[in-house]
């Protein structure tokens, strides 16, 4: 014997004669009956019952698709911790572009005027000197 299952009303009430959870109490009400609180589930019969109740077949208990979804979160972490580097590295390569750039930028500042601007003692051509490559 087991007691009343209990949750929401959407799960306990019947709708077209069916409801989710049992609850004995909440289809007496739309029955216009009393039943006794609980239920009784049939797990075998002798002789076999020749109707509409069966027992109710156990779960498979075997591992089922697990592995293949184990597989596939893993797949997952290692694209998001690929990514994850892949947009580190971007950042520094980024990072690295803008110093430099700064640093050129100050060396032209710097640079006395009418004198060519150098760099590393080496003359920077005048189309260098203006940010093109």
């Amino acid at each position: 014997m087991h007691g009343n299952e209990n949750g929401k009303d959407t799960a306990v009430v019947p709708v077209d004669g069916r409801a989710r959870l049992i609850n004995s109490d909440a289809i007496g009400q739309t029955q216009g009956v009393s039943y006794v609180n609980g239920y009784i589930q049939l797990a075998t019969s002798t002789p076999a019952q020749s109707g509409r109740i069966a027992p109710v077949p156990l779960p498979e208990l075997d591992e089922g698709p697990h592995l293949s979804y184990a597989v596939q979160w893993f797949c997952f972490t290692v694209i998001a911790v690929g990514g994850l580097f892949i947009l580190i590295r971007g950042d520094i390569k980024d990072r690295k572009k803008m110093n430099d750039r700064t640093a050129r930028a100050r060396a032209r500042k710097a640079a006395p005027v009418g004198k060519p601007a150098t760099r590393n003692g080496v003359p920077i051509a005048p189309d260098d000197q203006q940010g093109r490559h």
